[in-house]
C-alpha cells in the first residue's frame, strides 16, 4: 500500500482482498473494474496463481 501511495495511485483504485479465489471470481473482478494490471505475488498452485493468470488471459 505504501508503494502505491508513493506512486500517486489513488487509494480508491486499489483492491486488496485475501484469497485464493476461483478463475471465475478473478474474471469477474477484472471485468467489473476494467483492470489494466494485476499485481500479485507468486503464491503457487494453492494460492491461486494459476486462476489469476488464466483469468487475465481470458
Amino acid at each position: 500500500m505504501n508503494e502505491c501511495i508513493k506512486q500517486n495511485i489513488e487509494l480508491d483504485r486499489i483492491i486488496a482482498i485475501k484469497g485464493p479465489f476461483s478463475e471465475e471470481f478473478n474474471m469477474a473482478m477484472l471485468k467489473e473494474y476494467r483492470a489494466d494490471y494485476i499485481v500479485m505475488k507468486n503464491s503457487g498452485i494453492l494460492g491461486g496463481t494459476i486462476e489469476k493468470i488464466n483469468a487475465a488471459k481470458s
